[in-house]
């Protein structure tokens, strides 16, 4: 049977696990854990999407050490605020979930614009996929950041900065910051957090989870102190870490399980933070 390409409006992510080839070198307990964990948090998303945002067409192809996540971009501007919201949840409780489950570090880039997908095919082409592949290849740690061209998707085109501050508006959906605001930080030394990039603010759903954070901070003090390369990536890492932890008070906004908080507290004490 023959393909026909037809391109939509579409939003796209692409992911990429940090490390994976040292995974492929390991125990294979370690990749069968990644994966298995991955599986479960891509399938209840997508249950999430097919129960409470069917129209939004959640689909995911995953290739070896790359998730690739879409969804429609249709609708008014409002509409398209809210499928934004949707789509940046998803990809911030998956990012959190395989870090405080599986101490899997991801980094990645979000786009959008033309594109074609058939999960079932494993077929995916068009514009926003390569932009958005470009964007993970400017997230030099584990972060993921969102094109700034998104902004000229909407009717009453954004600057970054309205971009940011609309999606970060309080919604039935989401009351924290989903990206991170677009500012001069001074609450800091001169190693603090800058933001230079829209960045998806993934932590904050580690902080409501049941699960301890402390195998996870094991992780990021054995990672800083493997060589040069990777405690560049783990000092800019633990720079977004102490922002989004004060975010929450910024927003007035405390998780529930205060555990999760503490944990995060003493381990950037820690650090110097």
């Amino acid at each position: 049977m023959s393909i026909k390409i037809k391109y939509s409006p579409r939003l796209v992510a692409f992911l990429d696990v940090m490390g994976f080839q040292e995974m492929l070198n390991g125990p294979k307990e370690i990749l069968e854990n990644f994966y298995n964990v991955l599986n479960e948090e891509i399938t209840e998303k997508e249950l999430f999407y097919q129960s409470a945002a069917l129209a939004d067409d959640f689909q995911k192809i995953t290739i070896s050490d790359s998730i690739i996540l879409s969804v429609k971009f249709e609708g008014d501007d409002e509409e398209k605020m809210d499928v934004f919201r949707r789509f940046l949840n998803t990809i911030a409780i998956i990012k959190s979930r395989l870090a405080s489950r599986a101490n899997i570090l991801i980094r990645g880039g979000i786009s959008g614009g033309d594109l074609f997908i058939d999960q079932k095919k494993n077929l995916l082409v068009g514009p926003s996929y390569v932009q958005a592949y470009e964007m993970e290849g400017l997230s030099d740690y584990p972060r993921t950041i969102v094109d700034p061209r998104v902004c000229s998707l909407f009717e009453n085109e954004l600057t970054p900065h309205e971009f940011v501050t609309e999606i970060n508006q309080i919604t039935e959906s989401s009351s924290v910051a989903l990206l991170i605001p677009l500012r001069s930080n001074i609450r800091f030394d001169s190693s603090s957090f800058k933001a230079n990039a829209i960045q998806l603010n993934w932590f904050l759903p580690a902080l409501w989870s049941n699960t301890s954070l402390n195998s996870f901070f094991k992780d990021l003090r054995k990672r800083a102190a493997l060589n040069q390369n990777i405690f560049q990536k783990m000092i800019k890492l633990f720079g977004y870490l102490k922002e989004s932890e004060v975010l929450l008070t910024d927003n007035g906004s405390y998780p529930p399980l205060s555990g999760r908080r503490q944990e995060l507290r003493e381990f950037l004490e820690e650090q110097g933070y």
